[in-house]
């Protein structure tokens, strides 16, 4: 159970009670869907309810009598369901969600590995649950008005490709569990209020491409372990308070790679020339 589950039901304002309304009073239809569908539905309602539905700039068939793989998604060349029925794809990008984020959609773990939730006015934190999304590959929600630290959690995302939770307001450390994703290609943190050090063992993470952390409040070098990322072709650290030397092991990747961008503070981050770092 989720955590104030029971009470969130039992308060007829609160989006699981308002989805809960729908599903069985004005779902018409659901008593012809099994219950692995009529649980999904319950979860996108406690979504919609939970980012002021009502109000999004495109609701097309959202909690009407059609089948959930037919309501709206911003994406129309990605499938929203697999070939099962079931939840595959969330794009809702740029759609006025407003509102935070609800734990329910764990219960679409089995099958999502698309959430895409950003461009918004979403504020509240990332739920830990959210780390229950085993099969997720891509997980955007940059530009929102997200606050507190970024779980540890989502290292339970084991399949995790892109981590893009840029431009919000969050604090906290960069989690060193992220270090055990090894799917990761693009972590984006950029535009936050994080602090502390940049985690060493981040350097053991063999496929990661871009990692993006400019304007935080980052402090200390950049660790020599960053040069041994091989996959690395983008690293922006500037608007920092990062200082040192740039590893000369993550200058001499550039030797080897057609594109290689590194932004830095180059009043605070010293590189040597081969290394050819812009500066912000």
């Amino acid at each position: 159970a989720f955590p104030g589950a029971i009470t969130a039901i039992d308060d007829p304002s609160s989006a699981q009670s308002r989805a809960l309304a729908w599903l069985s009073s004005d779902d018409s239809m659901n008593v012809s869907f099994v219950r692995e569908k009529l649980v999904q539905r319950w979860a996108l309602a406690v979504l919609y309810y939970s980012t002021n539905g009502e109000a999004w700039k495109i609701q097309d068939k959202w909690l009407t009598n059609h089948d959930e793989c037919e309501w709206y998604t911003a994406d129309p060349y990605s499938p929203v369901c697999d070939d099962n029925g079931l939840v595959n794809s969330l794009h809702l990008r740029n759609n006025g969600l407003k509102g935070t984020l609800p734990d329910e959609l764990t219960l679409l773990s089995n099958s999502l590995e698309f959430l895409y939730l950003n461009d918004g006015m979403l504020e509240g934190t990332i739920p830990t649950s959210y780390g229950k999304l085993s099969n997720l590959k891509r997980f955007y929600l940059q530009v929102n008005q997200l606050s507190g630290s970024i779980p540890g959690e989502i290292s339970g995302m084991e399949f995790l490709e892109n981590l893009a939770v840029g431009r919000n307001q969050l604090t906290g450390t960069i989690p060193t569990l992220l270090q055990s994703m090894e799917e990761l290609r693009l972590i984006d943190l950029s535009s936050n209020q994080i602090r502390g050090p940049l985690p060493t063992v981040l350097g053991r993470m063999p496929n990661l491409a871009s990692f993006l952390v400019n304007e935080n409040r980052l402090t200390g070098t950049i660790p020599s372990e960053f040069g041994e990322l091989t996959a690395l072709t983008t690293l922006l650290v500037q608007d920092n308070r990062l200082e040192g030397d740039m590893p000369r092991a993550v200058c001499e990747m550039r030797n080897t790679k057609t594109f290689f961008w590194v932004i830095v503070d180059c009043n605070e981050v010293t590189c040597i020339e081969e290394c050819r770092c812009q500066c912000s």
